[in-house]
């Protein structure tokens, strides 16, 4: 596979990853669901589309069937592909780019899109729960800590239910720069910090350990623990990039594998403690790599999957937007008597054209200035050396 398509590759695959979550979290607890989208829509107390809405939706049988016999669940399926392809993206960059430049780059590439998606979210509810005489979940605290996928730690409601996979890629951020300011940019930094984080969430979770500590201080350590779990995974895709970047590939697998293990030994720790690993689970894990895997060696060359180079190019937007802005239009247009076919059509098209205006308006726009600032810098350096 020459350079190239490498790249190109990921795009269609995060087109795929996030039209997968979409299709769980909207058009599967969007029609089946309840207790998911309550607390996120008041208003709705029922299944939105009447308790037979599950047999009557075209998605049901053929993910049910998938679930029953492999394990596989395609919001976790998505997720887990996300994961893998920031691993892999985020070594690219930290290869070329000074830990500064990262951090710059990476902030205004995450933070504007979530601030302004979680304010949207927020207003948006809002006008909904007005018409619907319920109360928000959301206040201007909560709505700006999801700004930054901090209401883990301040204890405030979540904007989108998808927020915890935010924190783990900030979290993922920022290990990865710490470790390359620490010189940890190869394969072994990225075992090295893999370790780091399975040693990590097996401390903070063994009672003995932590017993002496506060219950407030406690509780905050096992909440980041979790974000912590995941790392070894996405650190999986950074290994995939180096085994195939470079000539080194059979060392670079064996690397991929061995954090495929220690993931496992920090997810058995977690485990251990909290009964649930949250997040994805390991046939999901798995899926998400024979996935990645497959889309790599193919390279997605194929002319009928280039409309989805639009969808990639907005999928953090959508993925930020698709709920519970979906649920609410679910809510409203079921409300004014549309059926399911209808609402999910009108739905799906109105995520799309406000996701393409956010990655306009908003990302686009902070993309150019994290360039711009870390060019800027860049100049200003090689000035003062001359």
């Amino acid at each position: 596979m020459s350079k190239n398509d490498r790249i190109v590759f990921l795009d269609y695959l995060r087109a795929i990853a996030c039209l997968l979550v979409v299709v769980g979290h909207v058009y599967i607890i969007g029609y089946n669901g309840q207790p998911e989208i309550q607390p996120f829509v008041p208003g709705v107390t029922a299944i939105i589309f009447g308790p037979n809405a599950p047999l009557r939706n075209i998605f049901t049988p053929p993910l049910l069937w998938v679930l029953v016999n492999t394990g596989v669940n395609v919001g976790e399926l998505g997720v887990c592909i996300f994961f893998l392809i920031s691993g892999f993206v985020i070594q690219r960059a930290i290869e070329r780019e000074t830990t500064t430049d990262f951090l710059i780059k990476r902030a205004l590439r995450i933070i504007p899109v979530a601030l302004v998606a979680s304010f949207l979210i927020g207003a948006t509810t809002a006008i909904y729960c007005y018409l619907t005489h319920t109360v928000s979940p959301h206040s201007f605290v909560s709505l700006l800590a999801s700004s930054a996928a901090l209401g883990g730690y301040l204890h405030t409601f979540p904007s989108t239910p998808v927020l915890w996979t935010l924190a783990v890629e900030i979290m993922f951020y920022a290990l990865v720069a710490i470790g390359a300011g620490l010189g940890l940019r190869g394969l072994p930094g990225i075992l090295c910090i893999g370790i780091c984080c399975a040693a990590f969430v097996a401390a903070v979770n063994a009672s003995f350990i932590v017993s002496a500590l506060s219950q407030s201080v406690r509780s905050e350590l096992q909440y980041a623990s979790f974000s912590v779990l995941q790392v070894p995974y996405l650190l999986i895709g950074s290994c995939i990039y180096r085994a195939t970047s470079g000539d080194r590939r059979a060392i670079g697998f064996l690397h991929a594998v061995l954090l495929g293990c220690i993931y496992l030994i920090a997810r058995y720790a977690y485990i251990t403690e909290h009964g649930d690993s949250g997040g994805f689970d390991v046939p999901n894990g798995i899926a998400g790599l024979v996935v990645f895997a497959t889309a790599m060696w193919s390279g997605m060359q194929w002319r009928w999957i280039r409309p989805l180079k639009r969808i990639a190019n907005a999928s953090y937007p959508l993925y930020m937007l698709h709920v519970p802005l979906g649920w609410i239009a679910f809510a409203w247009m079921a409300s004014m008597g549309l059926g399911m076919v209808s609402t999910g059509i009108v739905t799906g098209f109105g995520l799309l054209l406000l996701s393409g205006m956010l990655h306009v308006f908003v990302e686009l726009p902070a993309q150019r200035l994290g360039k711009t600032m870390t060019s800027r810098k860049d100049v200003a350096t090689t000035a003062e050396t001359a």
